[in-house]
């Protein structure tokens, strides 16, 4: 680095990202290593020798980096950069003002002496939470759309809740004011409400992964039925029968037709996700708004059920789903009605 430089931790998109040679500030600015934080973001970074400027496409918006003469064309626009960039040991340094204009959003934190860079882009269609977690880079910054349904409601001058889908939960912040129906309006004050989310995913501080949501919809149809799945106990010792318990409401204004090609039933499979049984459930043909329909089945587990952990799910060739419940077979089998005696 430069005489008289601080080092400075950079993130891209909530993220610590491989560096040629570190972030710095020197005389009040910041620089950052060019090429590796603009590909991160997105951007097809090429230099061209003629002209002597950086092309920056694959991204909006495109751009052209001018280094003689400390300008940046960007779409039909140009800037000046000031201060101009600069070659440090080989590497490319670039003005944080560049990163402003070209749309990132920047933000300053000085006790830890970290600058966070934000580029949000347009996004991936429909995805699961399961999809969300399981590769964390690969959605950061994007803008996604969830089916799920409230598990908390945000409390008095609160915007923070939480979502579930079929398989995983997730935090979400709800807008200020929501675009199309309000939050209050698409929640209707239900818990297992569903809804229709589009949201960018980011990062709290912490690292942990929440959906920013920019608009929520009240699902309608078939995928708005609020199905739940439930055991008697979390945990049975080898032998005990386990009590299912499956409960549909509609929890909308409307009736919901489920019509008569509707085939659905419930399985409970182990870790390798072999299905260790199975029940077929016989739904109405309609449900009006407030009904709800329940529904309680007994699994025998035989002796061939090894001890471990089972996941009770809803399978359907709809839209209807269901959150997934976890149980566990022990070791110790019932002996006289007293487990492990």
């Amino acid at each position: 680095m430069p005489a008289g430089a601080v080092a400075i931790i950079l993130l891209v998109n909530g993220l610590q990202i491989g560096l040629p040679q570190p972030a710095f500030v020197q005389d009040g600015a910041a620089w950052i290593p060019g090429r590796a934080v603009l590909a991160a973001a997105g951007y097809e970074v090429q230099w061209q020798q003629e002209g002597n400027c950086v092309l920056l496409a694959g991204a909006e918006p495109p751009a052209t980096i001018y280094l003689d003469r400390s300008e940046v064309v960007i779409g039909d626009r140009s800037e000046r950069l000031r201060p101009p960039p600069r070659r440090v040991k080989g590497t490319l340094y670039l003005p944080v003002a560049l990163f402003r204009l070209l749309g990132f959003e920047v933000e300053w934190e000085p006790e830890a002496k970290a600058l966070r860079l934000s580029k949000w882009e347009q996004a991936r269609g429909v995805v699961t939470i399961g999809e969300l977690k399981a590769d964390p880079p690969a959605y950061i910054g994007r803008r996604v759309r969830l089916g799920c349904e409230y598990v908390t409601l945000p409390g008095p001058g609160q915007r923070e809740c939480l979502v579930q889908d079929r398989e995983e939960m997730l935090r979400c912040v709800l807008p200020a004011s929501g675009a199309g129906p309000s939050p209050g309006e698409a929640i209707r004050g239900a818990i297992g409400g569903r809804i229709d989310v589009m949201g960018e995913v980011r990062l709290f501080k912490s690292a942990s992964m929440y959906i920013d949501i920019l608009e929520l919809h009240p699902t309608s149809g078939i995928a708005a039925l609020s199905c739940g799945l439930n055991t008697d106990r979390a945990s049975y010792p080898r032998g005990q029968v386990v009590l299912v318990e499956f409960s549909a409401c509609n929890q909308t204004r409307e009736a919901i037709g489920l019509g008569a090609d509707v085939t659905a039933h419930l399985s409970i499979r182990d870790d390798a996700g072999g299905e260790v049984w199975q029940q077929e459930l016989a739904l109405p043909a309609s449900m009006e708004p407030g009904e709800t329909e329940l529904a309680s089945f007994r699994w025998e587990p035989g002796a061939d059920v090894k001890p471990g952990r089972y996941v009770l799910g809803l399978e359907s060739d709809m839209e209807l789903w269901a959150h997934q419940a976890c149980l566990r077979i022990e070791g110790s089998e019932l002996r006289g009605g007293v487990p492990g005696r």
